[in-house]
């Protein structure tokens, strides 16, 4: 179920709250299609 509410900058601000709790230290590959993609590119 979409939220009315969602946009790329939630997407990326969730991403990046994500990548904080499970990788706050070193690097990650980040790989993504589409939507994902952008998420990434936010």
């Amino acid at each position: 179920m979409a939220l009315p509410t969602a946009t790329l900058a939630q997407l990326g601000d969730d991403l990046a709250a994500v990548l904080d709790m499970v990788a706050s230290t070193g690097r990650v590959v980040l790989a993504g299609h589409s939507m994902g993609g952008m998420t990434i590119m936010e």
